[in-house]
């Protein structure tokens, strides 16, 4: 994930030179978003990372992330690392794999890898809106290949190796958080789907876009944003 992204870091560079974004095929995004950001003056990043005021779903309960990491401190794996046979999609390796995951997050410390980036690891989503000059800097040192060979067969690695950076560098005291609303009321391992009863929500929120949206489950919900917007 993290050596795709990058790879459309540089694609992107190479033909437009000009400010850009891109929104997830399942999100929704409202002209103001456009024009905010096509402004000269602005330079603002906004990045996903795990505060004292991000709230996670865990066992079907809504917890503040900082209380979540106290309590599974030494348990969570996100740089949880995979020797190369395992990265195989076939069926059986997938299988041994999940197995390995489940088995490590029950050994505390004892697999962790040490730290050779010497840096001090964050997390969050991997959705970010950032400026041509933080991306540029966040490309430059991936280019240098250090991030990339520490996270490549990490558990999750697109939701650490961009906020780790980000947080490591000149840009860590500018950053907001995100621009796109998402429900996780109720919900375990994705955002909940918006449907035409969400209207009322979605026009109270302050945000510049939202998802999830999935014509499948209920078109009426995009045809009205599209109709009103």
């Amino acid at each position: 994930m993290n050596e795709e992204t990058l790879k459309s870091i540089e694609y992107i560079k190479s033909i437009i030179e000009k400010k850009c974004t891109f929104v997830c095929d399942r999100g929704y995004d409202a002209n103001i978003y456009y024009e905010y950001f096509l402004k000269e003056e602005c330079n603002d990043d906004f990045i996903i990372r795990l505060t004292e005021k991000r709230k996670l779903m865990f066992k079907g309960k809504s917890k503040k992330a900082s209380e979540i990491a106290v309590k599974r401190k030494g348990k969570i794996k996100m740089n949880m690392y995979f020797p190369n046979w395992m990265r195989s999609k076939n069926f059986f390796v997938r299988c041994l794999k999940m197995g390995y995951i489940n088995i490590a997050l029950h050994l505390g410390n004892l697999l962790d890898r040490k730290n050779t980036l010497n840096v001090d690891f964050y997390y969050g989503s991997q959705w970010w809106t950032l400026s041509y000059e933080c991306a540029k800097e966040i490309y430059d040192i991936l280019l240098k290949g250090e991030y990339i060979d520490y996270y490549k067969g990490s558990l999750v690695p697109d939701e650490s190796i961009f906020q780790t950076i980000y947080m490591n560098s000149r840009f860590k005291d500018k950053y907001y958080d995100k621009l796109t609303y998402v429900n996780w009321k109720g919900q375990i391992n994705h955002p909940k789907t918006f449907t035409i009863e969400d209207c009322d929500e979605l026009e109270k929120v302050n945000y510049l876009m939202a998802r999830k949206f999935d014509e499948d489950f209920d078109d009426k919900i995009i045809n009205k944003l599209y109709d009103e917007l």
